[in-house]
């Protein structure tokens, strides 16, 4: 069986009143997309969706151990509050050495090239989210949108 890879994207900032509905919603998708036949799962190393995506991804290792957590990293910097669930993953990815204008986008293409399908939080049609989606849209991924009550879904 080829092992087929999802991807995270989601909103550095995420209004804490709404991080126990995304909890669930992840929940819930992670495990479709586990039914579907997803065992590899890649999140962008940011703060907000990503890490919340991270650490839900990371309860599932005890009851389905064949999952992978690759953290991609847009460049060789590993913020704080990453440590313990980088020790955590399967595999940590850094694109570059160090920063540069665009390294961002970057892995975010890199994330969907490496991708069959896409587990998304969207809330505004810019950013790198929405540049992501439209990333995903394009290469035919499959689409697992988060959306809560009257949010856009693509």
């Amino acid at each position: 069986m080829n092992t087929k890879t999802c991807c995270f994207s989601g909103h550095r900032e995420v209004c804490p009143e709404k991080i126990p509905l995304l909890e669930k919603e992840l929940n819930r998708i992670i495990s479709d997309c586990i039914e579907k036949r997803y065992r590899r799962f890649l999140c962008g190393g940011a703060v907000g969706f990503d890490f919340l995506a991270a650490k839900t991804l990371l309860t599932y290792q005890n009851t389905c151990p064949e999952i992978q957590l690759e953290i991609v990293f847009p460049y060789r910097y590993l913020p704080p509050m990453w440590k313990k669930v980088t020790a955590k993953a399967d595999r940590i990815t850094y694109l570059s050495e160090t920063y540069y204008s665009g390294c961002f986008y970057a892995r975010n293409r890199y994330m969907v090239s490496q991708s069959h399908g896409i587990i998304y939080y969207l809330e505004k049609e810019t950013g790198g989210t929405a540049y992501t989606m439209r990333c995903a849209k394009n290469s035919g991924l499959e689409l697992f949108p988060i959306t809560l009550s009257s949010e856009s879904e693509w």
